[in-house]
């Protein structure tokens, strides 16, 4: 979301859409949120009171709603991976799990491998950001 609250910005992006916030489900727009929607979410939480909001929109929308939980990501990466491509229809075949892919993807996605990206040692995309006025 923008500082004046638009979400048109998203419209621009190619499909399918990642997107990060630490908005809580609540606080989402209700399209986004409504049932005809093709929008899913993949709550991370850790705080116990968003365990509680986050299990329970969970619960009301289980297709549109997956509530993990930092500390299970964080002892189990490899079954929780599993979780979110169940989630997102698109569960890992048993060739992938024989040639260890979703072991592969939590390498990759480690903050070990992730702090050392090439990305994350430059400003151009802050630069970029901050320029924009956007």
């Amino acid at each position: 979301m923008t500082d004046d609250g638009s979400t048109s910005f998203i419209e621009g992006l190619s499909s399918p859409r990642l997107l990060s916030t630490h908005l809580p489900y609540s606080l989402l727009p209700k399209r986004m949120t409504d049932d005809g929607s093709a929008c899913r979410f993949i709550y991370i939480c850790r705080n116990p009171i968003d365990v509680f909001v986050s299990q329970t929109a969970s619960v009301e929308s289980p297709k549109k709603v997956l509530l993990l939980k930092y500390e299970d990501v964080k002892k189990k990466p490899l079954e929780c991976v599993r979780k979110v491509a169940e989630f997102l229809e698109i569960p890992f075949t048993p060739d992938e799990e024989n040639n260890k892919i979703v072991k592969e993807i939590v390498e990759l996605c480690s903050f070990e491998n992730l702090s050392n990206q090439d990305v994350n040692k430059s400003d151009v995309l802050l630069a970029t950001l901050i320029s924009s006025g956007k």
